[in-house]
């Protein structure tokens, strides 16, 4: 399964930055030099946001038991934060709803959660003021996804100073990327005198490799949710086959 490969669009995230980009040698490089880092900040927070709603829909698919313990308790921080709500205005305007929600909670982490399913709800925003390689970990955390920089295999085309490696450190990249665009916004400073026009062109193709990794990396992770939940199915049906490690490896691989 390719779902977020297949859906993924990088016109919709780079067209205007591409375009901006056959600009830069003009009369306005230092404004447009600038101009390209803060949209691409933009370009990674957007795409990064805009990831809950496809994920939400094939969470659907999922009983609770399948799903990671995180994903549980951000739903369930969600659920804790409207019983507070409903609890300190008015008990008994709000007690149906409440007792609704508490019987979810009571749900989702007891046997029932075999057969229980949810319409989660969460989202992968940034914090207000938040940008950054160390946002982007708390974002992905909530779906179970431990620094999702250590997952990311972006190969080094230039051979630069700056990336000696064979491979691109994403979260090194993300960190360089955010501080250059504070730089643009806060103070004002002209990034054309810190980077060549080719060196602006690799910031962005690193970008676009980086978008394209955390798809591959969701892709990832929802099948192997898929495979879960197919063990468990078999083993409602036959344990004895779903334990079987050739026949659990025949099965990932269809997936």
């Amino acid at each position: 399964m390719r779902l977020f490969t297949s859906i993924y669009d990088e016109k919709e995230y780079f067209d205007s930055i591409d375009y901006l980009y056959n600009l830069i040698e003009g009369k306005n490089t230092e404004f447009i030099t600038n101009l390209i880092f803060i949209q691409l900040v933009i370009s990674l927070e957007v795409f990064i946001e805009r990831l809950s709603k496809p994920l939400k829909k094939e969470y659907k698919n999922f009983c609770m038991n399948t799903l990671p313990s995180r994903i549980k308790i951000e739903h369930c921080k969600e659920i804790i934060k409207s019983l507070n709500d409903k609890l300190y205005s008015s008990i008994e305007a709000h007690k149906k709803d409440c007792e609704t929600l508490f019987l979810d909670l009571s749900k989702i982490w007891s046997d029932k959660s075999r057969t229980h399913k949810v319409k989660l709800n969460f989202d992968l925003k940034f914090r207000s003021g938040k940008h950054g390689d160390a946002e982007i970990i708390k974002i992905f955390e909530k779906l179970g996804i431990n620094n999702i920089f250590k997952e990311m295999k972006i190969k080094n085309k230039e051979g630069s100073l700056i990336y000696m490696d064979e491979f691109i450190d994403a979260q090194l990249f993300i960190q360089e990327l955010v501080e250059k665009r504070n730089l643009a916004i806060h103070q004002g400073v002209k990034l054309s005198s810190q980077f060549s026009v080719k060196e602006v062109g690799s910031k962005i193709y690193v970008l676009k490799e980086i978008l394209k990794e955390i798809n591959k990396i969701l892709d990832k992770h929802l099948n192997g949710l898929y495979f879960k939940k197919a063990l468990m199915n078999l083993s409602n049906i036959q344990p004895s086959i779903s334990n079987n490690k050739y026949f659990s490896n025949a099965c990932y691989a269809c997936i």
